[in-house]
């Protein structure tokens, strides 16, 4: 006989409460930010991620999503957007942080856009934002590529007037501005008056006597930093091969290069074409191939470098073999690469090979009416 179990009484039955989801005010910002942090590697993400941002009334003028996103499109050379975020999207309350403006202004000269970098300084300035030693070691290289010693001289008086002139990071960069703007004296009253200097002030100081052609005074301060033993480095070594190479001191120059051999320095890119160019200015083709065939990497420049150097010492076979082989391992041949191909085939006379890797690289123009070989 099957047995009725009873029905429970309702009123012993409790509904047991809903669990209300905790509020997550920071979800989405998180999500957000994490993100931006994905710009760098992802920057096809930005003009998406930037349209959420403006449509979202609680971040649109959210000061620290906008300083990443603004950095993001810095970081990935979009400067336009970035520059637009600075100027209009924060809020009154919160003004751009002195973080943006230096990389602002950093970007800008890293791209080349000297005369754009320090107008943004300038803005900042009129912003009334107080300048940090990073904002001046960030515009003086764009008063330096901008060749402008007078804006340059604005901004050694404000670094003075805020205290950071006597900065070894800003008096540094302050002598390789003198210097690149052609004002040498001025650029060694700087570096004589700085209490204490180190590499980077003196290689600063040497490249700024090869800018300007002075050659022996650069290896004499070369001379005197090791006296005073400062280290090189291998920023140094470049430098002072460029000093030889001009000079066409061969000795001098295989000197340097025992130093770098016995400092254990890695012969990259920029070390390895200076040698290279040192050794083929210096009437040494030997020499110079055999650092570029010892060299673990190549680039554009010392493929080009030895390229000019087989060219200047009339090696026409050569320089073309070698041009052929830069081609086939993926580098397309820029203008000095093609001159240094041109002057080993115009020393042999062969102008049949020039007519024709002209017309191979940039076709036959209109008012060229010679024809192919």
């Amino acid at each position: 006989m099957s047995r009725t179990v009873p029905l429970p009484k309702l009123h012993h039955i409790t509904k047991s409460p809903e669990k209300k989801p905790k509020a997550e005010p920071h979800r989405r910002a998180d999500s957000l930010k994490s993100l931006l942090s994905q710009l760098q590697r992802h920057d096809s993400l930005s003009p998406q991620l930037h349209a959420r941002i403006l449509k979202s009334p609680q971040h649109s003028k959210h000061p620290f999503l906008l300083t990443r996103l603004a950095h993001a499109y810095l970081l990935s050379n979009h400067l336009p957007p970035a520059e637009r975020i600075l100027a209009k999207a924060f809020p009154d309350t919160s003004p751009p942080p002195l973080f943006l403006w230096n990389e602002t202004i950093r970007a800008h000269s890293r791209n080349g856009c000297f005369r754009e970098s320090i107008v943004v300084y300038r803005r900042m300035l009129a912003r009334g934002l107080r300048p940090n030693a990073f904002t001046f070691t960030f515009v003086l290289p764009a008063c330096a590529g901008a060749r402008s010693s007078p804006d340059g001289r604005r901004v050694h008086k404000d670094s003075v007037r805020f205290g950071f002139d006597s900065n070894l990071f800003v008096a540094t960069a302050l002598v390789d501005m003198y210097a690149k703007c052609g004002e040498i004296g001025t650029a060694r009253e700087m570096f004589d008056g700085m209490p204490q200097r180190g590499t980077a002030t003196f290689n600063a100081m040497i490249a700024g006597y090869i800018w300007n052609g002075k050659c022996e005074e650069a290896m004499s301060l070369f001379d005197q930093m090791r006296r005073l033993g400062v280290q090189y480095d291998a920023m140094t070594m470049v430098s002072i091969l460029q000093a030889c190479a001009s000079l066409g001191t061969l000795q001098k120059g295989r000197w340097v290069h025992e130093q770098v051999i016995r400092a254990h320095m890695e012969i990259n890119v920029h070390l390895g074409a200076a040698l290279i160019n040192m050794y083929a200015r210096c009437g040494s083709i030997e020499e110079s191939r055999r650092v570029f065939d010892e060299m673990p990497r190549r680039d554009l420049v010392s493929w080009t470098a030895i390229i000019c150097g087989h060219g200047m010492h009339g090696l026409a076979e050569d320089a073309e073999s070698l041009f052929n082989q830069m081609m086939e391992s993926g580098f397309s041949p820029d203008s000095i690469a093609f001159v240094g191909l041109l002057s080993g085939f115009s020393h042999k006379g062969m102008v049949h090979k020039v007519k024709l890797h002209f017309y191979m690289h940039f076709g036959q123009p209109d008012n060229l009416k010679f024809p192919l070989p």
